[in-house]
């Protein structure tokens, strides 16, 4: 047999030699994924597969050179052992025989019939799914289409292979498949709608049950667990399809049984500082489990490890239909004593439950720069494989200027034992061509070492290892990691991305990297926004003083782009960021404190005599017509502030201090925009968890609350033994709910800080001037 014949034809020179065949009565399923196959083959060669099925193809192919391409159930046409094959092979699974003229892709179910179609287009046609949307779509442009002669026989290595937060189409092209169900559920398979007034006992006392979160049923009530088994069989009667039911608990907490003065009270703490409920909760779940397990032995029931759960039960032993998923922020088994600690607690758990889940927090959004740590997640995902992990699922909120990272992580749940360097290169040159694709190699490279090496050495995760509650998920919500994001890391990565878009070779490749450097204008912003730490010394004259004040109107212009760009992305397949900034509370204030009190410093004492009054006017005019509103809202406060010089508080406005908090007299406001500037001593003994709140309070004319407008939460560590100046602006409304508004009331809350060690004072009050809003905006 020659080279040529040791191939199988089925696109030449843009001409179709195949047909695509399906079996008469095939599933939708199988239908769809062989229309998809042909469709892709056109994407790339311009030439027709017709798909046909088993009858119409016998009545219509009358030659021997058409290459038969079978799907599905129609492979039974050409061997009857292709039950045999399959046999054994997990229902995701797939076999793709090649002989000569003919084709054959087939699973033991249409989900891993569709799941080969997904491989032949990738490994013959090189069809990559990159990202969501018309851009994620890689299709190389062909004139032939030859295939080796052989046979690819693949599965899954987890059964359950899920993401939270990205997009369902791309999720299923690259393999994703949510097996196992999970999320909280017990307040629906408990509904208080339908169980309250008919079996109270199943309710704690006193709690809101109006609300998804905060309360548990109680698991000791007589009947709990018999009612669970009824209502679950009763699904999977309903659905016989579904793999898994949850019964994961409710979100935060609220067990009846953690009462101080509940009998079955255990006493004591799990190792992230929660109740430990296990005993009490198993006991449940176990009787639930061996009831399901009579109607219906191959369904699982699935539970978190997680907060009260965290920590396996000392003295049951699960039965396999009970999958527990261990809940971890798995990046920081880059560190080896936290990893060690990820290691013991899954060796605990499978002294107790045969079968587990890994559920990792592997966001995406809300990070603010991208989180990439590859080669550890390969690393934790053959650890699984190691340790007999049957699923994995990530809150991964996708932000997909993190390139690879969703791609990769799809691959390695496939398989783990894949080489990270080698998947990172297919995405990048797929992405925006070989010579483009080994630079935007590099700015990944860039980041997994700033995620895997340099924020493993920063005070944000030193703040994080060392609290003494630490939650098993990294502190996503705080962005101080970005002290540790130099202007250099930023100005390269620009840099690495710019030459990415040069060095793209075709139109979609140079589309592709244009979206990856508008996520990127996200990343630069928070970064450039970001507060300095940095030792800073009082002006020695006006030039210093004006530099440090241009330096933090610079960071308000970078901040408010960073808002912007969140809205001007909503929706973009691309672009769109899964959780705000604001959503989660990843918001910040961006001005350096103790250099705001340096300027208001040296303007008290120096302004009106350095000839520094014309300079900084000019700043504050600058400021005042700038783009962004948040830059012409703070520099008309520094206009009222140091130019105009209002709002200086008489004795009634002075704060005082009590219970916890700062507060100031009431201040009759009109409708407006209203500024303030409050003046700190940070002690030195200040913890990371410590954190002030400006608020001002609008109020009725009898002094009834309405409503009020707060500061983000302002962590203080970071000026330790500084004298800082906070700013707080906000908007007066005339009316709030048909009230209006008849004065403000100015105070400071504290957290876990002494407001008598702070010396709180407030510097001055403001109404702003007229303030235009902008389409820039």
């Amino acid at each position: 047999m020659s080279l040529e014949e040791k191939h199988c034809k089925i696109i030449e020179n843009k001409i179709a030699a195949a047909v695509v065949i399906v079996a008469d009565e095939s599933d939708a399923k199988t239908k769809e994924a062989a229309e998809l196959l042909a469709s892709y083959v056109f994407k790339a060669t311009g030439a027709v597969l017709p798909v046909l099925s088993v009858s119409e193809a016998q009545s219509s192919i009358h030659t021997e050179e058409i290459t038969r391409i079978f799907i599905g159930a129609a492979v039974h046409e050409i061997a009857d052992e292709w039950d045999s094959l399959l046999a054994g092979m997990d229902v995701d699974g797939f076999i793709i025989q090649v002989q000569d003229k003919v084709v054959a892709i087939k699973g033991p179910s249409p989900w891993g019939t569709e799941f080969g179609v997904y491989e032949f287009l990738e490994r013959y046609v090189g069809v990559r799914w990159l990202m969501p949307g018309e851009f994620g779509e890689a299709i190389p442009q062909l004139n032939e289409l030859i295939l080796p002669l052989e046979v690819v026989k693949q599965e899954p290595v987890f059964l359950s292979r899920s993401f939270s937060g990205s997009d369902e189409v791309w999720d299923q092209r690259n393999r994703l498949r949510h097996r196992f169900q999970l999320g909280h559920n017990l307040w629906q398979l408990f509904s208080p709608k339908k169980y309250a007034s008919t079996h109270p006992q199943f309710f704690p006392k006193g709690v809101n049950l109006d609300i998804e979160t905060d309360w548990q049923p109680c698991f000791t009530a007589p009947g709990l667990a018999q009612e669970a088994v009824k209502s679950i069989n009763a699904y999977f009667d309903e659905h016989p399809d579904q793999w898994c039911y949850s019964i994961c608990t409710n979100d935060n907490g609220g067990f009846d049984e953690a009462r101080p003065d509940h009998p079955l009270n255990p006493h004591r703490k799990n190792s992230v500082g929660e109740h430990h409920m296990s005993e009490i909760f198993f006991k449940w779940a176990v009787e639930v489990a061996n009831g399901v397990k009579q109607k219906h032995p191959d369904k699982y029931l699935s539970v978190y490890a997680y907060s009260d759960l965290y920590d396996p039960p000392e003295t049951i032993t699960l039965p396999s239909n009970i999958i527990v998923y261990i809940t971890d922020d798995r990046m920081s088994w880059e560190d080896k004593p936290i990893g060690q600690i990820g290691h013991d607690l899954t060796m605990r758990w499978h002294e107790v439950a045969p079968s587990l889940g890994f559920y990792e927090y592997a966001y995406g959004s809300p990070y603010t720069v991208p989180r990439v740590y590859l080669h550890r997640a390969a690393e934790n995902y053959r650890y699984a494989q190691q340790n007999g992990v049957l699923g994995h699922y990530a809150e991964l909120y996708a932000n997909w200027g993190e390139g690879p990272k969703p791609w990769v992580l799809a691959r390695l749940q496939w398989n783990p034992q894949q080489s990270v360097d080698a998947l990172i290169d297919d995405w990048c040159e797929a992405a925006v061509g070989k010579l483009a694709g080994g630079i935007l190699a590099q700015y990944y490279k860039h980041w997994e070492h700033f995620w895997l090496k340099t924020s493993l050495q920063s005070s944000w995760y030193k703040h994080y290892i060392e609290a003494p509650h630490r939650y098993n998920y990294m502190p996503f919500y705080n962005a101080s990691y970005l002290y540790d994001v130099t202007e250099e890391d930023i100005a390269h990565s620009r840099h690495l991305l710019e030459s990415v878009l040069e060095k793209s070779e075709t139109e979609v490749q140079r589309q592709r990297a244009q979206l990856l450097i508008q996520a990127f204008t996200f990343y630069e912003a928070s970064a450039l926004s970001y507060p300095r730490r940095q030792a800073l010394e009082a002006p020695t004259d006006a030039a210093v003083m004006l530099q440090l004040l241009d330096e933090n109107l610079q960071r308000v212009a970078h901040y408010a782009q960073r808002i912007q760009l969140v809205k001007d992305f909503h929706g973009h397949p691309v672009l769109h960021q899964w959780i705000t900034p604001e959503s989660w509370n990843v918001t910040w204030i961006p001005l350096n404190f103790k250099a705001l009190s340096l300027i208001v410093d040296w303007l008290d004492n120096h302004g009106a005599n350095q000839g520094a009054s014309n300079a900084l006017e000019q700043r504050i005019s600058s400021a005042q017509q700038h783009a962004h509103l948040a830059v012409r809202q703070m520099g008309s406060l520094l206009h009222e502030a140091f130019i105009a010089k209002s709002g200086r508080p008489d004795a009634t406005l002075a704060l005082r201090t009590h219970a916890g908090m700062s507060s100031g007299g009431e201040l009759a406001a009109e409708p407006g925009t209203y500024g303030m500037l409050c003046r700190f001593y940070v002690p030195e003994h200040i913890a990371p968890s410590d954190w002030i709140l400006l608020q001002m309070l609008f109020q009725d004319a009898a002094g009834n609350e309405l409503d009020h407008a707060n500061t983000v939460l302002i962590p203080l560590w970071a000026y330790a033994g500084e004298t800082i100046i906070i700013p707080h602006l906000a908007e007066v409304p005339q009316q709030i709910n048909g009230q209006n508004v008849d004065s403000v009331k100015i105070s400071v809350h504290f957290k876990d800080c002494k407001p008598e060690e702070m010396s709180p004072e407030l510097i001055g009050f403001y109404k702003l001037s007229s303030i235009k809003d902008s389409s820039h905006n």
